[in-house]
């Protein structure tokens, strides 16, 4: 809003008093600036409500803004996951691939014959025309055990009433502790024998062996023997396991 004060000038020789033409020019410039003023409330009034309006509509744009930022990023950090779970696969495959592979390699181009069970080689019978126990097992893992061993027990250890053993009896030498593998084992020597172990032999159940004596040894009860008995050779001393007292039973 423009303010002319020209027709309150003081010019030379105007008859005009100089108080009057101040007085005059005072309440034009009065006049003026409260013009100005109520304009500019009046204004502000409009201004404020429009600042008002279009403050409200962009904070509510930048919450949508917000809201779908938040949602891409969880939608991103999802598909990472995933994407890290099928990496994490994919390399499992593929290790489980590769070691199928280098298995078949060997097998097909680079085992060899043994008679000791290795891995990608091939049985071979030793000079007995048998194949190793370590190449022959049952079960997985830590719970296998060698075939020989399973199926002794079957017959060694079930308390079958009769047998006929593809093997001859070993002999073992009387000490103070002997191992038997076998359901019939001769017995050599002259040392006392305290304790008995068998292959096979578990918390419960029951098994029995039959020493034949070739030789003067005896037995003593500070093992897991029973009771003390004297060899008689060639005479069959069979012995009965009972896994309640962990004690072997001479029939002697």
């Amino acid at each position: 809003m423009a303010i002319d004060l020209s027709g309150n000038h003081i010019n030379p020789g105007d008859d005009v008093e100089l108080p009057t033409k101040l007085n005059d020019m005072m309440d034009a410039v009065e006049e003026g600036v409260n013009g100005g003023l109520t304009e500019i409330d009046e204004n502000l009034d409009t201004l404020s409500a429009q600042i008002t309006s279009e403050l409200n509509t962009a904070v509510a744009q930048v919450v949508v803004y917000r809201d779908a930022a938040s949602d891409f990023a969880d939608d991103a950090a999802a598909d990472a996951a995933a994407a890290a779970l099928s990496e994490a696969n994919a390399l499992s495959y593929l290790t489980q691939t590769q070691s199928a592979r280098d298995q078949a390699i060997a097998i097909v181009y680079g085992g060899g014959f043994t008679i000791t069970a290795a891995s990608g080689n091939v049985p071979i019978a030793d000079t007995d025309a048998r194949i190793g126990n370590d190449w022959l097992h049952i079960g997985y893992g830590f719970n296998q055990i060698p075939l020989m061993q399973f199926l002794g027990g079957l017959a060694f250890y079930d308390r079958l009433p009769a047998v006929a053993f593809a093997n001859t009896a070993p002999t073992v030498a009387s000490a103070t502790s002997i191992i038997i593998q076998s359901p019939v084992t001769f017995v050599s020597g002259t040392t006392s024998i305290a304790t008995i172990a068998a292959p096979g032999l578990t918390d419960t159940g029951s098994a029995q062996i039959t020493i034949i004596p070739t030789g003067l040894w005896s037995t003593t009860t500070a093992g897991n023997i029973a009771l003390a008995t004297t060899a008689v050779v060639n005479r069959a001393l069979t012995l009965t396991y009972d896994s309640a007292t962990a004690k072997w039973y001479p029939s002697y």
